[in-house]
């Protein structure tokens, strides 16, 4: 009887190992799997170096900047004659240098950005609503990106820095917070700020380079497929490094093309140079959670959000949604679940924003 209640146990413990070891090899799996496709909503990270580039961080060490370095606040890039890079801004907005050109992140926050362009010539691309405007700092005055769009801003040795609009608009910081429309150009610092025409055309080889830049990225994000990223998205939310208020979407670094490529919140989005960008988030089949967080009502006595697990967060304020502006219309004239799409009356932006729950639960009850 001892006998036979001996080897019975033996079984069950020669079963339990097994189980932890088959849970621990699909939990390594898992984690493989999760981390082949890094997901972030952090500005500074270094999306593509060519010839020449150097960094001076801001606590005093100076070297060769590499693809995927990550910049902080007060890290001064710099190009050589040869030299080109891209940078990561907000999710979707991009700094491209040319040659002989150097910038700083001021700030890296996503709500305030700011960039100070100290030499050369940068191109920027850039998705920007009320609340998420790009501030850029010359040697001679500073102005916002306030729309979505594609600008140029040239810092001389001597003389004005100036933008040129390509598509968007930006505004000027003098006394009359002059605003620079598409298809012109502004002089930044003049009390005197002189708006001019120019050929949108004529991009010269720093604006064709931004523009191939665009279309090979937006075929990233179209080439990204569920099986590939849905892992990656879920872990990377679990432990709390995005959510679907903060930015316009999230980077997706590619491993095929070692790239960051920009993933939007929503469907039917285009880049600024305007090429499209694949079907749209919710066809990752992501779990409730992440699309749809619960609110709640949170302790009056403390301030800070909490977080609930799972990404959720308990705040003291209405559905914590951030409105996203675009400047082309979606195809999908309406649809009935998680995102709503209203025209403004003053302009022909869409607006996409998520739907309060009562309203998306009358909207399936409709349907049914």
């Amino acid at each position: 009887m001892k006998r036979s209640f001996f080897q019975m146990f033996t079984v069950f413990a020669a079963g339990l190992v097994l189980a932890s070891f088959s849970f621990g090899q699909q939990k390594v799996t898992y984690s493989a799997t999760a981390d082949k496709y890094t997901i972030s909503a952090k500005a500074g990270g270094v999306n593509f170096i060519e010839g020449d580039v150097t960094v001076a961080r801001k606590e005093g060490r100076s070297g060769v900047l590499l693809r995927r370095d990550q910049l902080e606040t007060g890290d001064r890039v710099s190009t050589g004659a040869n030299g080109k890079a891209e940078i990561l801004l907000n999710p979707g907005s991009y700094i491209r240098l040319g040659s002989n050109s150097s910038f700083h992140f001021l700030t890296t926050s996503l709500d305030d950005l700011k960039i100070r362009v100290d030499s050369g010539t940068a191109m920027f691309e850039v998705f920007a609503a009320n609340e998420f405007q790009v501030i850029v700092e010359t040697p001679t005055g500073s102005l916002a990106l306030i729309e979505t769009g594609v600008y140029k801003v040239d810092v001389p040795q001597n003389g004005f820095a100036t933008v040129a609009v390509f598509e968007g608009k930006a505004q000027l910081a003098d006394p009359s917070l002059t605003l620079i429309k598409k298809g012109r150009t502004g002089v930044i610092g003049s009390t005197t700020a002189a708006v001019t025409k120019f050929d949108r055309d004529n991009r010269g080889d720093l604006g064709d380079w931004s523009k191939s830049r665009s279309k090979d990225l937006a075929k990233m994000t179209s080439s990204l497929q569920e099986r590939d990223v849905r892992d990656s998205l879920i872990s990377s939310f679990d432990i709390g490094r995005w959510s679907m208020f903060d930015s316009f979407g999230l980077w997706v670094f590619n491993p095929r093309s070692m790239s960051y490529c920009f993933l939007p919140f929503g469907y039917g989005w285009r880049s600024p140079y305007g090429f499209g960008l694949g079907g749209g988030f919710f066809w990752y089949n992501l779990p409730w959670y992440i699309t749809s967080p619960p609110v709640a009502v949170a302790d009056p006595n403390r301030k800070d959000p909490r977080n609930t697990g799972r990404g959720g967060i308990i705040r003291n304020e209405e559905l914590p949604f951030k409105v996203i502006e675009r400047k082309r219309q979606p195809r999908i004239e309406n649809d009935p679940g998680d995102f709503d799409i209203r025209r403004p009356v003053r302009n022909d932006r869409p607006i996409i924003a998520p739907l309060p729950t009562d309203k998306i639960n009358t909207d399936r009850k409709k349907d049914n």
